[in-house]
């Protein structure tokens, strides 16, 4: 079973559906079809990055945050660096 992919027109959506509703995250996620914990994370991602948000593929956090270097050798190895 293919992994849910939800565009960034939905995300937004839903993140700015989870703050103006009086519902819990859980209800409102509930009633999209997601689960609670993506949606928190697509809340925390959208008040970090604003707009910048959802850039495509991939996730904010992970493209703004960190670089992938590739070890001196050349090998199929990887380094993760976090960006300050």
């Amino acid at each position: 079973m293919k992994r849910a992919v939800y565009d960034k027109q939905f995300k937004m959506a839903a993140v700015k559906l989870a703050q103006e509703s009086d519902k819990s995250v859980t209800q409102t996620a509930t009633e999209l079809g997601i689960s609670g914990c993506s949606l928190r994370r697509w809340i925390n991602e959208y008040d970090e990055y604003g707009e910048s948000a959802f850039p495509g593929h991939g996730n904010a956090l992970f493209n703004s945050t960190y670089e992938v270097k590739s070890c001196k050798n050349g090998s199929k190895n990887w380094k993760w660096r976090t960006i300050y």
